[in-house]
């Protein structure tokens, strides 16, 4: 599975690579909503899997702009939240799962292969 990571933290960043990597998925990397936009233009993933809370674009607003958008509309995507009021507003948004923070590897591989198994 080709998957796409978002999230702001360098280590964060490296962490989710290295587990979905393990796991056997393709990842790729990138720190803000825009350049997953971009990154998303450029090669089609199977899976985003984003932080909430980033400078920039968030998690939230790419969301929102990939559940508008005809291309992008149908890609799963996982947030991860660390706040109860954020929980809500990905509700919302339409995301497709969700996790919060703090995050266990064996939570991100299981979350992944529950929306893989789903799609």
């Amino acid at each position: 599975m080709k998957i796409l990571i978002a999230d702001d933290s360098l280590v964060t960043q490296m962490t989710m690579r290295h587990i979905l990597h393990a796991a056997g998925h393709e990842v790729t990397v990138v720190a803000d909503g825009r350049e997953a936009l971009r990154a998303m233009g450029n090669r089609p993933v199977d899976l985003l899997v984003s932080d909430i809370s980033m400078p920039g674009m968030d998690g939230l607003t790419l969301l929102r702009t990939m559940r508008a958008s005809a291309a992008l509309c149908a890609v799963p995507v996982i947030l991860i939240t660390g706040s109860a009021e954020q929980i809500a507003a990905a509700r919302a948004a339409n995301a497709t799962a969700l996790l919060t923070k703090p995050v266990s590897s064996r939570q991100v591989v299981e979350r992944v292969a529950e929306v893989a198994f789903s799609q």
